[in-house]
C-alpha cells in the first residue's frame, strides 16, 4: 500500500479478497490510533513493521 500497490495487487498473490487487504489496514490503523496512510507508515517504520 505504502508501495504504491493497488490493494488488488496486494491481495492476488496471496490469494485473499482485496476485501481483506482493506480490513487489516484499517485496523493497523485503528491499533496504531493513526487517521491516514502516511500516519500509519510512519508509526510502523517507527516500530521496526517495514
Amino acid at each position: 500500500m505504502t508501495g504504491g500497490k493497488r490493494y488488488i495487487e496486494i491481495a492476488e498473490p496471496l490469494k485473499i479478497n482485496q476485501k481483506t487487504v482493506n480490513t487489516q489496514k484499517n485496523r493497523m490503523m485503528y491499533k496504531l490510533k493513526t487517521t491516514n496512510m502516511f500516519d500509519l507508515y510512519i508509526q510502523a517504520k517507527n516500530l521496526n513493521l517495514t
